[in-house]
């Protein structure tokens, strides 16, 4: 074999390692990146949830601080309602009582 077919093998073999090495390197970083795609998906997914889960708490303690309110409402009505029907009792006795 004469110097220059050594040379080429030799070359070839060179770049054959270099190619492969090449693709390998592009599939791992493929792969790597699928991963971390699938990984951002899962955090995005949490953190809809997350954000779903806020938004319902805040509705609920919304709706609860209303009731609360109507419900004071309530009271007040009812508290203004024996107050004077126990002005009206009293005054009653005092006309009852001349």
């Amino acid at each position: 074999m004469s110097i220059f077919a050594e040379f080429l093998e030799g070359f070839l073999i060179l770049m054959s390692v270099l190619i492969a090495s090449y693709v390998v390197g592009e599939i791992v970083h493929l792969y790597n990146q699928k991963q971390a795609n699938q990984a951002f998906q899962i955090a995005i997914d949490q953190m809809t949830k997350a954000t779903i889960t806020a938004v319902e708490s805040i509705k609920t303690t919304t709706t609860l601080g209303i009731n609360a309110l109507l419900n004071m409402d309530t009271l007040g009505d009812v508290n203004s309602l024996a107050q004077k029907k126990i002005w009206l009792y009293q005054n009653l006795q005092q006309q009852q009582t001349k």
